[in-house]
C-alpha cells in the first residue's frame, strides 16, 4: 500500500506538470497542428513583403502605396511597411544567392532567431525564474507570428542577446538598438536595459540618452533626406499605427478607444514613463542581481512599446517572473495580488485564444502585466530620491568591474 502511494505521489506532479505544460502551450500547439492539418505552406509572408520590396526597387516601382494592404501580385504577402534600406539588403542578396538562394538564408537566420529566444525564454536556465514559472507564458504565442516569419523576431532574438553582455560591452547594444530602430522605432524602448543595469547613474543617463538620440537622430536623418520614398513610407507607417493596425500597448489602447492621434502618442508616452519609473524601483529597492536586471529592462521595453505586436512578447517571461518574485520578497500581500494578476493573464491569453478572441487577448494579458508591475513598484516604493540614489550608486560598486560579471 505504502509503495502504491508513493508510485502514485511521484507519478502525480510529473504528470500534473505536463498538464500544465499542454495548456499553456495550447494555443500554440492548436495553431501549428491546424496549420499542418490544412497543410498550410511555410510561405513566409513577411519575408515575401520584403522580397517584393526587392523587386520593386530593382524595377524603379515605388515601395509604398498608402492604404494598400497587399504587396506584389506574385507574393502572398502584406504590404511593404520598413525603411527601403532592408529592401535594398534582401535585393543585394537576390543579386548573390538567387531569389531561392536569399529566402533559403533568411530561412535559415529567422530560424535559429525563433530557437534562440524559445531557448532563452522557458528552457535556458541563465534567465530569472524556474522553467515551470516561465513556461505559463507561452500562451501568449500562436503559430501567427511564427508563421509569418516577421523579421521583428531576429531583431528581437540579437537584442536581447547583445542584452546579455551589455554590463561588459554597453557598445554592442548600443549600435545594435541604433540598427533596430530604423527597422521600427519602438525597439529603442530597450534602452531601459542600460537604464536598469547596476552602473554608475551617470553612466545609465548617458548610455540611455546617447543610444535614444542616435536612433531617432538616424531616422529622423532619413526621413529629411530620403526623398519621396522616406515621405511615403513616414504616411504608410502613420496609416497602419492609426488606421489599419493599431496593435496593441498604451497607444494601440488609446487609439481604439477614439482618442485623436496626438492623445493617442502622448497616453503611450506617458504609460512609458510610469513603466520606466516603475522598472527602476523593483531594480534598485529589490536590489536585484544583473540577470534579473537585464531580463526585467527587456520586460518593461515591451511594456513600453507603443504599438505592441503579437511577435514582441516572446521574452516577455523571464523578465515578469523576476518583477513578481521580487514583489513577493518586498510585500507579501502585494506580491500576492502582482502574482495574481501575472497569472491571470497567462491563463486568460489561453482561454480567449481557445475562445477565438485571439486578437484581444494581448490586450487582456498586457494589461494585467502592466498591473503586476505597477503593483511591484508599489512595494518596492520610497519617496527619498537621495536614498534611492545612493542606493543605486552602491548597486553599482557592489558590482565591481563590469568586464568581471558573469551573465
Amino acid at each position: 500500500m505504502r509503495d502504491g502511494t508513493d508510485r502514485r505521489s511521484g507519478v502525480w506532479p510529473a504528470l500534473r506538470t505536463v498538464l500544465i505544460a499542454l495548456f499553456f502551450a495550447a494555443p500554440l500547439l492548436s495553431g501549428l497542428v491546424n496549420r499542418a492539418v490544412d497543410r498550410d505552406p511555410f510561405t513566409m509572408p513577411d519575408y515575401g513583403a520584403i522580397a517584393c520590396g526587392a523587386e520593386k526597387l530593382a524595377a524603379g516601382e515605388p515601395l509604398y502605396e498608402t492604404g494598400r494592404r497587399q504587396n506584389c501580385e506574385g507574393y502572398e504577402s502584406p504590404a511593404y511597411l520598413y525603411p527601403p534600406f532592408l529592401a535594398g539588403v534582401v535585393l543585394g542578396l537576390q543579386a548573390s544567392f538567387g531569389p531561392e538562394g536569399a529566402r533559403a538564408l533568411y530561412f535559415s537566420v529567422y530560424l535559429a532567431a525563433i530557437g534562440y529566444l524559445l531557448w532563452t525564454a522557458f528552457l535556458a536556465s541563465g534567465p530569472p525564474g524556474a522553467r515551470h514559472d516561465r513556461f505559463k507564458y507561452i500562451g501568449l504565442i500562436t503559430a501567427t507570428p511564427i508563421w509569418f516569419a516577421n523579421v521583428a523576431l531576429i531583431v528581437h532574438a540579437v537584442i536581447v542577446y547583445a542584452a546579455q553582455a551589455a554590463m561588459r560591452r554597453p557598445a554592442i547594444l548600443m549600435a545594435v538598438l541604433v540598427a533596430a530602430s530604423m527597422v521600427k522605432l519602438s525597439f529603442l524602448t530597450c534602452v531601459l536595459v542600460f537604464a536598469c543595469l547596476p552602473m554608475p547613474v551617470w553612466k545609465r543617463i548617458a548610455l540611455s540618452t546617447l543610444t535614444a538620440i542616435a536612433g531617432i537622430g538616424a531616422v529622423t536623418a532619413f526621413m529629411q533626406t530620403g526623398g519621396e520614398a522616406a515621405l511615403l513610407w513616414r504616411e504608410s507607417l502613420a496609416y497602419v499605427a492609426f488606421e489599419w493596425v493599431p496593435g496593441n500597448g498604451a497607444m494601440g489602447w488609446a487609439v481604439r478607444m477614439g482618442a485623436p492621434d496626438a492623445a493617442a502618442v502622448a497616453i503611450a508616452l506617458v504609460f512609458a514613463a510610469l513603466v520606466a519609473l516603475s522598472a527602476l524601483l523593483i531594480c534598485e529597492q529589490g536590489e536585484a542581481d544583473v540577470r534579473q536586471r537585464v531580463f526585467i529592462g527587456l520586460a518593461a521595453a515591451v511594456l513600453a512599446m507603443p504599438r505592441i505586436m503579437p511577435y514582441d512578447v516572446f521574452l516577455l517571461a523571464p523578465g515578469m517572473v523576476a518583477i513578481v518574485e521580487l514583489a513577493v520578497k518586498a510585500d507579501a500581500r502585494l506580491g500576492l495580488w502582482a502574482r495574481r494578476a501575472a497569472l491571470a493573464g497567462c491563463v486568460g491569453a489561453v482561454v480567449m485564444s481557445l475562445a477565438g478572441y485571439a486578437d484581444q487577448r494581448l490586450d487582456v494579458a498586457l494589461a494585467l502585466f502592466a498591473a503586476a508591475l505597477f503593483l511591484s513598484a508599489w512595494a518596492h516604493r520610497t519617496f527619498d530620491v537621495r536614498a534611492f540614489l545612493a542606493r543605486a550608486e552602491r548597486s553599482a560598486k557592489q558590482h565591481g568591474n563590469p568586464r568581471s560579471t558573469e551573465l
